[in-house]
This record gives C-alpha cells, sequence and structure tokens, in this order.
C-alpha cells in the first residue's frame, strides 16, 4: 500500500522491522488495517494503484561459499542490493563455477578506511582477473558480458571473500564490495572506469559478499552456481493514512511516549482484536513498554487519550542485569527499553513491589556498591551512564573519559572486593574508573580485540586485580580474549582454542570464585561449544559444555544460547548457566549437565550473588533471587570494630577477620599508615603514632597472594589528646579540654555567665543515642589518695524496679568510664538512673510536670 501522512512517506518501522513489526486487520471492516512498528497508524485501502520498481537477488547454488551482507541504509532485497541509476528493468546474472573468470576494474581505499569511504577516495589499481563471469540477460536472445569492478579491501591485487568481520583491524574486513558496470566486456579496462571514482561509472548494481560461516575460499573450484540480479514491478494501492500513537512526535505527537507506565510506549509487537458487540472492538498492544488497551469503538485507539496502560502488574519486566543493596532485600536493575529501575527502601521487595525510575533509556547492567549503600551506578545504551552517592536520590552522568565505539549493550563490571574500582570498555580498549565512575581512565587495546554488542568485562572473583575483557574468538588470532593482572593497568590477549571450538562472538565473560587462573567465556551459536573454560589464564581452552565433538551435547547441556554463569563460592562443584530457557545447572563442575525444574523456562542475562542470595535478571519475568542460606562471597574483608585515641597520642584500631591475611595495609585516603604481617583471624589491635589529630578516612586492604580484599571507609575521629596531668578538675566554664557528643554547656536561669555551667543533653534526649563527654587531658593515678568526685542529676527513663546495671529492661542509664590505651574502656560505677528518688519516678510515672 502507498502509505503517506500529510503527503509524507510513512515509514512505520522506524528503520526497526526485523523486530518491530506488527498487523492486524479491522474484524468488521476488510478495507482497514492497523499496522505498529516505533509508532502505530491506521490505513484505509483506497482505489487506484501505481507500479513502482522493486529489485531482488536469487541465490542459486552459492550459499555454501558466499554469504551477502544486509545494512539498513540500503533499499532492495533485504537491505542486500544497491541499484545504480542505468539498472532499468536488467536482469544481471553473475556466474561461478569450473572454468569462470574474467577481468575487472580493481579499486583500493586509504588505510584504515571501513565503510562510508567518499567515491573519489576509490583509486583505480589495475586489470585483474576475477573468479566468475558477469552477464546482462535483459534480452534473453541475445546476452551480454558486463565489465565488473570491486574494492580489494585488503589491498593484495585479488578478489577473495574472508569471512564476516568488522572489527579493528581494516585489512582484515570481509568489505570486497562488488559493482556491476553498464559497459560491454572488453579484454582492455574501460577509459570511463579506469579512473578514481570510476567504480560507480555507468553503476547498475552494487553488493556486499563476504565468505560463508565454515567456508573455505578456493577461487579455482568455485561450484557451478549464480546469482540473479533482476527487476521486479510491485503494485502499490492508493490508501488513507491516520496516526494512532506518534511515538516520537514526528508528525502530530497523538498519544505520544512521555511518561513509563502512563503513555503508549515505542516499539510495538503485537495488536490483538478484540470485538465487543456486532460493530465493536478494542485492541491489545503488546510493547516494549508492557501491554496497552484501546477504548471500545468501531474506530477504536485513533484519538487522543484512547490508549490506557494495563501490564503494571505483570511481572514480564526483561532485565539485562541487576543487584541487589547489601544487607537488605532491596533491588536494582536495568530493562529492556524502559529505563533503570530499584525497588523502595522501606521494607523487603516482593513480586507486588512498585519499582522506582532512576533514569530513562534502555537499562542494562547494574552495580550495587556492595561496602557502600549509598552508591549506585547503572546505564543506558553506548555506555551512557549514571551514579548516585545518595542512595539513588539524585543522579548525575558518569562518562568523563570515556571515548571509542561503545557497545549498544552497555556493560559494566568490579569486585565485591574492591567495589570501587569499576571497568568497561569500548572499541578503544578498557576503561577503568577508581572513584565508582566519577571519572575513566582507558587502557587502550588495538591488537586482536573487536567490538560487538556483546562484549564484555570481567573482573574476577578470586581476585581483584585479574582482569578479563574481549568479544570473541576467532580463527588465525583476529580477535581474542585478553587478560590484566595488574587490576587493569595493562592487558595481553589470551590463546584461542582449536578452530573446532571457536564459537565467533562471545555473549558473555565469567570467573571463579576462589580459583585466580579460572574463567569461562560464554557463546550462543547453534551446534558450537557454549561453555569454554580456562584453568590457566587463558593459555588453554575447553569445552565443558560438551560440543566438542559434534553439534550435540555429550554431556546434557542443550543447544540454546548461554546469556551468563555463576559458580557457587558454598560450593564450586555448582556451576549455574543462565541460558534463554532458564538455568540450566552443573553439580560436578561441568561434567553433567540438567536443566532446573524449579525456576521457570525464561531468559536469564545476568546472576550476581551478596550476602545470602544469588539475584538473577531475567529476560521476561524480571528480578529473581535464589537463597542459597551461605555467604556468596568467599572470603570477608577485614573490618574496623572500634577504634580510640591512646593518652601517648597514638591511634588505635581493633580490627576484626572472619578470615586470616598474609598482610593488611592501613591508609588514610592515600597515605600508607601501616602494614601489619600474617595476621590471623578473629582480630588484632594496631597502634599507629605520629597521625595528626582529626577526622581521619581509613581503610583497610587484606592480601592473600596477590588478591586484594578492600574495607569500607571508615570516618575515624583521632583526638588531640592534651598534656597528661596529676589531678583535674572542671566546673564545666568551657569544653575545650573535652570532646562532646550530643551534650552542651549550658547555665541555669540566674547563674552568671560563664561560671559554674552544666553539661545538659538535648532536652528530650535523642533516641537510641547515646550522649558522651570525654575528657582529653589524660590524668596519672597514684597509688595513695586516688579520688574520683562527680556529681549531676541524671533524669533518664528509668528502667524496671530491681533491674541489674546492663539487662536489657535498665533503659536509659548514666555510667563513669575509664580508659588506659583510649579504646577499652572500664565502668567505675555501675550504670545509674533517676530510679532511687521517688519524687521524679512518681511524677515520671504520672506523667507529671517535675519540679525543683
Amino acid at each position: 500500500m502507498n502509505v503517506e501522512f500529510n503527503g509524507l512517506a510513512v515509514d512505520f518501522l522506524g528503520g526497526q522491522g526485523w523486530y518491530d513489526n506488527t498487523i492486524a486487520c479491522d474484524p468488521f471492516q476488510a478495507s482497514i488495517v492497523y499496522m505498529g512498528g516505533v509508532s502505530i497508524f491506521r490505513v484505509t485501502i483506497g482505489t487506484g494503484s501505481n507500479t513502482v520498481a522493486n529489485y531482488n537477488i536469487d541465490e542459486n547454488g552459492t550459499s555454501g561459499f558466499l554469504f551477502l551482507q544486509s545494512f539498513t541504509n540500503i533499499q532492495y532485497s533485504n537491505q542486500r542490493l544497491t541499484v545504480g541509476a542505468e539498472a532499468g528493468q536488467g536482469t544481471v546474472e553473475i556466474r561461478f563455477g569450473p572454468g569462470l573468470s574474467q577481468l575487472a576494474h580493481r579499486f583500493t581505499v586509504p588505510a584504515g578506511a571501513t565503510s562510508g569511504v567518499p567515491q573519489a577516495s576509490h583509486a583505480y589499481a589495475g586489470y585483474v582477473t576475477v573468479p566468475f563471469q558477469v552477464w546482462d540477460l535483459t534480452n534473453p536472445l541475445s546476452p551480454r558480458q558486463l565489465m565488473v569492478s570491486f574494492r580489494d579491501q585488503a589491498n593484495n591485487g585479488v578478489f577473495d571473500l574472508v569471512p564476516q568481520y568488522f572489527d579493528v583491524d581494516p585489512l582484515l574486513h570481509s568489505r570486497e564490495y562488488v559493482f556491476v558496470n553498464n559497459v560491454t566486456y572488453a579484454a582492455t579496462p574501460d577509459p570511463s572506469i579506469a579512473i578514481t571514482g570510476g567504480h560507480l561509472s555507468h553503476l547498475l548494481y552494487n553488493f556486499f559478499p563476504s565468505l560463508a560461516g565454515g567456508a573455505t575460499w578456493d577461487p579455482l573450484n568455485l561450484p557451478a552456481s549464480t546469482l540473479v540480479l533482476k527487476y521486479s514491478g510491485v503494485e502499490k494501492i492508493n490508501a488513507g493514512t491516520i496516526t494512532v500513537a506518534d511515538a516520537y512526535g514526528q508528525f502530530d505527537a497523538k498519544n505520544s511516549f512521555g511518561t513509563f507506565g502512563v503513555d503508549v510506549h515505542p516499539d510495538n509487537h503485537n495488536l490483538v482484536m478484540i470485538p465487543m458487540t456486532a460493530n465493536t472492538y478494542k485492541i491489545l498492544n503488546a510493547s516494549d513498554g508492557g501491554i496497552f488497551v484501546s477504548n471500545t469503538s468501531s474506530t477504536p485507539g485513533i484519538t487522543q487519550g484512547d490508549w490506557t496502560m494495563v501490564g503494571k502488574k505483570y511481572n514480564t519486566s526483561q532485565f539485562y542485569g541487576a543487584d541487589k543493596r547489601p544487607g537488605a532485600d532491596q533491588y536494582f536493575g536495568g530493562m529492556q527499553d524502559n529505563g533503570t529501575w530499584r525497588s523502595p527502601a522501606n521494607g523487603s521487595s516482593s513480586a507486588s513491589t512498585e519499582y522506582l525510575i532512576s533514569f530513562g533509556g534502555d537499562g542494562f547492567e547494574a552495580i550495587w556498591n556492595n561496602l557502600d549503600e549509598k552508591k549506585l551506578i547503572g546505564g543506558s545504551q553506548g555506555n551512557s551512564f549514571r551514579r548516585s552517592t545518595d542512595g539513588g536520590v539524585t543522579w548525575s552522568l558518569a562518562t568523563s573519559g570515556l571515548s571509542g565505539e561503545h557497545p549498544f549493550i552497555s556493560k559494566l563490571a568490579n569486585s565485591r572486593d574492591n567495589p570501587d574500582v569499576l571497568f568497561t570498555l569500548s572499541s578503544a580498549g578498557v576503561f577503568r574508573s577508581k572513584d565508582f565512575g566519577a571519572s575513566w581512565l582507558l587502557t587502550p587495546i588495538t591488537v586482536k580485540w573487536g567490538t560487538s554488542s556483546f562484549m564484555d568485562v570481567e573482573v574476577s572473583r578470586a581476585n581483584a586485580n585479574i582482569v578479563w575483557a574481549g568479544s570473541g574468538m576467532s580463527d588465525a588470532n583476529l580477535k581474542n580474549i585478553h587478560v590484566s593482572t595488574d587490576g587493569g593497568l595493562t592487558f595481553q590477549p589470551t590463546e584461542n582454542p582449536p578452530s573446532s571450538l571457536i564459537a565467533g562472538s562471545i555473549t558473555k565473560l565469567a570467573s571463579h570464585p576462589v580459583e585466580e587462573n579460572t574463567a569461562y567465556a560464554l557463546f550462543s551459536q547453534a551446534g558450537n561449544a557454549k561453555i569454554l573454560r580456562t584453568e590457566d589464564l587463558g593459555q588453554t581452552w575447553n569445552d565443558i559444555s560438551g560440543f566438542d565433538l559434534g553439534d550435540v551435547s555429550t554431556r546434557g547441556f542443550p543447544d540454546v544460547a548461554v546469556y551468563c554463569l555463576y559458580v557457587r563460592p558454598d560450593n564450586p562443584d555448582i556451576l549455574w548457566a543462565g541460558t534463554e530457557i532458564g538455568i540450566v545447572e552443573s553439580l560436578d563442575n561441568g561434567l553433567n549437565w540438567n536443566l532446573l525444574t524449579d525456576f521457570p523456562g525464561i531468559s536469564v542475562w545476568d546472576m550476581k550473588g551478596l550476602d545470602d542470595q544469588v539475584v538473577i535478571a531475567t529476560h521476561g519475568r524480571g528480578i529473581w533471587t535464589a537463597t542459597i542460606h551461605e555467604p556468596q562471597l568467599t572470603v570477608a574483608a577485614p573490618e574496623i570494630t572500634d577504634w580510640g585515641s591512646s593518652p601517648k597520642k597514638e591511634l588505635l584500631l581493633r580490627l576484626n577477620m572472619g578470615d586470616d591475611f598474609d598482610r593488611i595495609e592501613i591508609y588514610s585516603g592515600a597515605n600508607l599508615l601501616s602494614t601489619v604481617i600474617n595476621v590471623v583471624a578473629p582480630g588484632n589491635v594496631v597502634k599507629i603514632p605520629g597521625l595528626s589529630p582529626g577526622q581521619k578516612n581509613i581503610k583497610l586492604i587484606g592480601y592473600r597472594g596477590t588478591a586484594p580484599f578492600h574495607s569500607k571507609t571508615y570516618a575515624v575521629d583521632h583526638l588531640d589528646i592534651l598534656s597528661i596531668e596529676n589531678s583535674y578538675a572542671t566546673y564545666f566554664g568551657n569544653a575545650l579540654d573535652m570532646t562532646l557528643k550530643e551534650f552542651s554547656l549550658q547555665s541555669f536561669m540566674g547563674e552568671i555567665n560563664g561560671e559554674r555551667q552544666t553539661l545538659q543533653s538535648t532536652h528530650p534526649y535523642g533516641t537510641n543515642k547515646e550522649s558522651t563527654a570525654l575528657v582529653r587531658h589524660p590524668i596519672v593515678v597514684g597509688t595513695n589518695l586516688t579520688m574520683l568526685f562527680y556529681a549531676d542529676i541524671a533524669i533518664v527513663e528509668p528502667g524496671l524496679p530491681g533491674e541489674p546495671f546492663g539487662s536489657v529492661n535498665f533503659k536509659d542509664f548514666v555510667v563513669m568510664e575509664a580508659s588506659k590505651n583510649g579504646l577499652d574502656w572500664t565502668v567505675l560505677e555501675d550504670g545509674y538512673d533517676a530510679r532511687a528518688e521517688m519524687t521524679w519516678l512518681t511524677a515520671f510515672t504520672n506523667g507529671s510536670p517535675g519540679t525543683r
């Protein structure tokens, strides 16, 4: 149909016809059809028609050695054929077979050129033999052999086909374009073609061949076969078109997309007509934004406001990646074409929880910092990352320093053992951020690298200094997986496996929780290896999915796409592979596999472990969790449980370890304060002398071998310790010799300002808070006449009568303590409250105001 709106041709597919394409007919009127792609239109068939030109390629016996590449800007034959001005209604046949050859005009392009090379940059480079012939069969009774030209991408002097390849090295690209010229063939070059840019002279057709998958290029032994390039007219019926949902406001902005879950979402995949009465119906629309339903009418959906989003309660979200808040059942992930979302903080998330939008665009991998719950990062397509440092309240762009051609599926990786350091990648190499995405630094990779929307980066779960990255594996080592052993500062290509195991582009990388030299490359090509494992930092690879002997697994692994892999740290013999049909499990380290039956048969794209859960991002059933009842971190990072300042002005730190460490480094910011060797669990006290007073940001890094395990950063107050005194007294005239927390100095009414002030809490004092006054003068306690006098009025909530100090029912109390080292405090007298004063207790019990 000749579909136009206001005189302009309507491209309802919006360049996305290979995945956005749905048509539904009016159930009562045969002349009316609704069609959806990016937007939705309603078309009424009219009268009259006109014939328009169309061209196709017929492949006759060529598929065994030749593959025709398609591109979005090519008009004909499934986007594989460009037609020149002289094509007319002619038919051209490209003939392959024994003894068939002719001469062709060879053209070269500038070094490093890929796509989009201007006509003037094609240099004529000679008349050479090609292993085919070109014939004009427009007049079958008088066939005519034609001139032909080609682009010599490899600049090697011959026409040859190589496997489809568009990655870094332009000389290896499969861009051996063919141009059919409307000039009768001769043994000498044509002067109108044999010039710079002459490949387009008298152009009939242009197409892009490459070597078929699994084939070998043997130009002297090509099978007898043909490509037929031909005209065919197509009748276009006249029609009238109106908008139904103009997604991006390109036509009249009717029912355009603006708000998630409210306005009609772009990218429509299904329209279902639902008859309601004899001549009315409504339309159900399944799109990237969920399910929408129109009004009921004889012409439903065609006016503003006719559509309602009804899919909110269906757990069908397509998540590429997800993570969880440390210590809480709160989750965060990126959804296909629907932004990045997180569940609310008040309570545990469930299947009925309504998530909160963080930011828009396509949502992809997401990370919640496991040592700092205030930090989150996610992103939309093309590495457009955003980060939050306030728990998701506000977001800022996190792309400073990124460059290159970014994958559509944005990638993020870090280690639970060093979560502030992030990694992503592009055609330029691997990017590292030391500040959780605030800035990025590039480690360039130019050899054996390549790009893909499925290129990936993975930090080893066993050693945060080992980082894996790449886009795939290919024959002749054109593309390899790369590995870093210095935290991403440098990378080296690993070895590729034998060609029988090479399965092209990866879908993801994975690592082992305890074996630092072990990693996994995941693939999704039918009949080929799905999971390759290396146990020696990429020197060798083995297929643990069982496809090494043929196109059917010998280990029970289904022949389906594989998107992620998770090795259980509580039992590393248990492997979970996330596939397009669910989770496939091995209980014996990959020797045998079975599909899990207690998990839905849905696409699984990401699995991450934290606390006692594995967070599972599915492409069609939202976010799931598996509770393991065992911690999903293999080594507990060292902790600081307490700190204090000693009379000798040392900073004392009490360390707590769940595991032994070869050494623990102690940092204040970027400054190394101390290194403790051979630290044995469960704890240790470290003294740090010579440190200036003030608040310090203290961080621990424990090492086991070369593997670092970072603690969170602790805000530690190192006190300004004053002179040591043999005696000390204060009437609280000032607080210069004390450190006060939740206390202040105040005067009672009628007293002289500055004399005999009193130490007072807030009124009322805070709930679940501790008020402290610490004297910063160390006091020497002699052997004789050791006396301490102190007076207060302790009006605090009393405990139950008879309850001993320290019991849960003692409630609030006041206590005085002393310390020899500023870390360990001794109670000088049991804590007390106002129970002993019956007048106060009676007033408190009766809710009466107190008196002096």
